[in-house]
């Protein structure tokens, strides 16, 4: 071999180690830009501080319009472009969805830099007035968002390198124009508004931005959180995992001659759709298969014979619906999911009612006039 053909040779071979270094770091980035894609929820829980209070909600718009869209495509405008939203639409965010309407001309464009109806992904938790929100699908306008909050009377400061952009003093309420504002909730509000990760984050007040930005771990760092999340993708034969709500604890519930479920420490209320049939459902992770198990006997128990307390009518009553139960096997735990299916009536014109009545809509009702403790709940 002449010196040329020996420095070719050793040429190649560089290059061939190279691409096999390329080849070795892009494929594991390959595999987590799929695992994001196929389970955006879970990539959204990477937002939401590890210590963030209360309950938790999560929405996938972009799945929502994927089901819901093609049902409506003869409904009139605006009532085509509102209908994906209602089946979300349970009140526990912070950006009431159900407020949509009113924006359905311009989406708030001009207030706020981006369409709301760009919006994919979107999570809120904790109690108002602190509730904040994380939006996934518009930080690539950051610069048409700064440039139409400054426009409105909004400052600009630097919090450790983020960009954060704000008006009025903490949870500060005052008089002024506010229809063309989503953000507003009604009010013209204290806000603040920062770009980090590809999401925009959202707050009432500097504290929480704060414990967003400084977070060191997350939702997504916590087993119980991403074992009911994981468990609504695992679902077969549901359609597309829309929305999922998660509580911490076990309520609490008075004795009764059927057993309360085994302990547990957090719980998933989840949204599934496939065309017309939508499926609400019930997510407990368990640390063994077989105390799955135990929960879900008592479960199928209670619900047989027990009547919810607020209106003294069995809970069969108001879970008319065909019912499945499975336990899903993630990571070392077993989560019992319960659901709920329900057909939506599509043979009329989809209107605005058409899939808001869903069952999930119930369990989150069950959850709020505490109907929930005696079904799931424990008694000392």
């Amino acid at each position: 071999m002449t010196s040329g053909e020996a420095f070719c040779a050793g040429k190649e071979a560089k290059m061939n180690r190279l691409m096999v270094v390329i080849v070795l770091v892009i494929l594991p980035m390959v595999e987590i830009a799929k695992a994001d894609s196929a389970t955006p929820l879970l990539h959204l829980l990477e937002q939401i501080p590890r210590s963030a209070p209360g309950l938790v909600s999560l929405s996938d718009i972009t799945a929502a319009k994927r089901q819901i869209a093609p049902l409506a495509a003869s409904t009139p405008s605006p009532t085509r472009e509102l209908v994906p939203y209602t089946a979300l639409y349970d009140g526990v965010n912070e950006l009431d969805l159900s407020t949509f309407g009113q924006f359905a001309e311009h989406g708030g464009r001009a207030a706020l830099g981006f369409s709301i109806f760009g919006i994919s992904r979107m999570a809120a938790w904790g109690r108002r007035p602190a509730m904040p929100v994380i939006i996934d699908g518009v930080a690539a306008y950051a610069s048409r968002i700064e440039a139409a909050l400054l426009a409105r009377e909004f400052k600009a400061t630097e919090y450790k390198g983020y960009q954060v952009w704000y008006r009025g003093r903490d949870h500060e309420s005052y008089n002024g124009r506010h229809e063309d504002d989503p953000f507003s909730a009604g009010l013209n509000s204290s806000q603040r508004l920062c770009v980090n990760d590809g999401f925009l984050l959202f707050s009432r007040s500097w504290s929480t931005m704060h414990e967003i930005l400084d977070a060191e771990s997350s939702l997504a760092d916590e087993p119980d959180v991403v074992a009911i999340v994981r468990a609504g993708y695992m679902l077969d034969g549901v359609g597309d995992l829309i929305d999922a709500v998660l509580l911490p604890g076990q309520p609490e519930t008075t004795s009764t001659d059927v057993p309360t479920l085994p302990a547990f420490n957090r719980y998933g209320l989840l949204l599934w759709q496939s065309g017309a049939m939508i499926t609400g459902g019930i997510a407990i992770p368990y640390a063994e298969a077989a105390i799955a198990e135990t929960a879900r006997d008592r479960f199928v128990e209670r619900l047989a014979t027990l009547k919810a307390p607020s209106v003294r009518r069995p809970f069969l009553d108001f879970l008319p619906w065909p019912h499945r139960i499975e336990i899903i096997e993630f990571s070392d735990l077993s989560v019992l999911i319960i659901g709920f299916q329900s057909t939506a009536d599509i043979s009329q014109s989809v209107n605005l009612m058409t899939f808001m009545r869903n069952p999930r809509r119930t369990l989150v009702n069950m959850v709020r006039n505490h109907d929930m403790n005696s079904l799931i709940g424990h008694s000392r």
